[in-house]
C-alpha cells in the first residue's frame, strides 16, 4: 500500500490502479495454484483517489467551421506528411462507439 500511496502521491493515477491490477492478477494466479489463499489487493482501490473527471473536446459539426479548420491546416507550414494527416483525421471518428 506505501508503493501505491508514493505514486498515487506524485500525480500517477493511472499508473497506481494499472500496478494495483497487475499485483491483484498475481495474487488471483497464486490462488489458482494453491500459493495464496485470498487476493490482498482487494478492496484497495477503494482507498485511493477517485479517477478525475473526463473532459471531452467538442466537436466540429457545421461544415463552415470545419472549412475553416482545413484553411487553417493549408496555411501551416511543415512536412507534407503531417499536413495530409492533418487534413484526413477530421474524417476519422476517433471514439470507439462511431
Amino acid at each position: 500500500m506505501a508503493a501505491l500511496r508514493t505514486l498515487e502521491a506524485a500525480g500517477k493515477g493511472e499508473i497506481t490502479r494499472r500496478v494495483l491490477s497487475i499485483a491483484s492478477r498475481n495474487f488471483l494466479y497464486g490462488m489458482v495454484m494453491r500459493h495464496a489463499q485470498t487476493d490482498l489487493m482487494a478492496g484497495i482501490e477503494d482507498g485511493l483517489k477517485p479517477k478525475p473527471q473526463v473532459q471531452h473536446s467538442p466537436d466540429i459539426v457545421e461544415p463552415a467551421k470545419l472549412g475553416a479548420l482545413l484553411r487553417a491546416i493549408d496555411g501551416c507550414l511543415g512536412e507534407i506528411s503531417t499536413r495530409c494527416a492533418l487534413k484526413i483525421l477530421p474524417y476519422c471518428p476517433s471514439d470507439p462507439a462511431s
